[in-house]
Formats: structure tokens, sequence, C-alpha cells
């Protein structure tokens, strides 16, 4: 079977896992707004996070406040995230920095916002299942296309497609 028979079908698989990611993913996600201060937990899909608090950072071009969120799940730690809210002192602009930790079956996500009184900060808490399936439906699909596009077949018709028109003008080929 040649290349583009088998571009043509992994481009397919593409889009269908593509759009079974985009499906699952919007159907299943789970996001939260909240207040929370150090030592205080909260449940979100079978996942427990657990904030520690924030301390001051200061790298080479900004000023932080960096977080430091524990991710556990039916009593076994998953990750450690370390949200920022970050100054950058030159152009004296604020940009938060998520916590991510990226999986094949869910991504989580920790960001923080605003301080608040004693120590509380505003947390955003999302799980996001199935994300990496949307890039990987993306990547068969690109895959799939140079696939067929490097078939043989469609080089040998260009070949004489060009041979055709320059034995037509009285040149050789």
């Amino acid at each position: 079977l040649s290349r583009s028979y088998w571009g043509m079908h992994l481009a397919h698989l593409g889009l269908a896992v593509c759009a079974l990611g985009v499906v699952l993913s919007s159907n299943n996600s789970a996001e939260r707004d909240l207040r929370m201060a150090p030592g205080e937990t909260v449940e979100l899909g079978g996942y427990h996070f657990l904030f520690e608090g924030a301390r001051h950072f200061e790298g080479p071009n900004f000023i932080s406040d960096k977080g430091t969120v524990r991710i556990s799940r039916d009593g076994r730690e998953v990750t450690v995230l370390h949200p920022e809210k970050r100054l950058y002192t030159v152009q004296q602009s604020m940009m938060t920095e998520a916590g991510i930790d990226a999986g094949f079956t869910r991504d989580l996500y920790v960001a923080l916002g605003e301080p608040l009184d004693n120590g509380a900060w505003a947390v955003r808490v999302h799980i996001k299942p199935y994300v990496r399936w949307i890039w990987l439906g993306g990547l068969l699909t690109a895959l799939g296309g140079f696939l067929a596009a490097f078939d043989r077949r469609y080089r040998v018709k260009v070949k004489a497609r060009v041979r055709d028109v320059l034995g037509m003008s009285g040149a050789t080929a």
C-alpha cells in the first residue's frame, strides 16, 4: 500500500483523536476559584489540593510571590506545584505563572490570583482531562499529511507534467 494511503488513514485517525480529546476535555473538566490560607485544602475531582502558602522570591528581572501547592489522590502525593505571581520590574507588568502537572489523561493547573488578608490568596484550581489528546491528534494529522505528500506517485506525476510542458515549448528535457 502507498504512503498516501497510510497518510490518509493516519490523518483521519488524528482528527478522531483530536475530536475525542475536545469532547472529553470539555465535558469532564473541573475548576474552582477560591480563597485559600496556608494549611487549607480543597477537594476537586478526587484530588486534594493543600495550599502551604506563598513566599517572596526575587529573580533576575522580576519580583514574585511563589506559592506551594501539594496535590494528592487517595492519600498518595501526586505532585507539588509552584504557581507564581510575578512583577517584571523594567516594564512594571504583572504576570501569573501557573503551576502545571501534565499527564497523558489529565492536566492539573493551579494559578495564584491576588493576595488577601492573613497570608491567604485567591487561587484558581483546574483539572483538564485529555488535553494532550488534542495536541496528539493535531500531530497525527500533520504527520499523515506529510506522509501522503511524500508519496512517490505524486513526484512522478509532477516530473511528467514538467516534461510535457518543456516538450511542447520545443525544449528538451
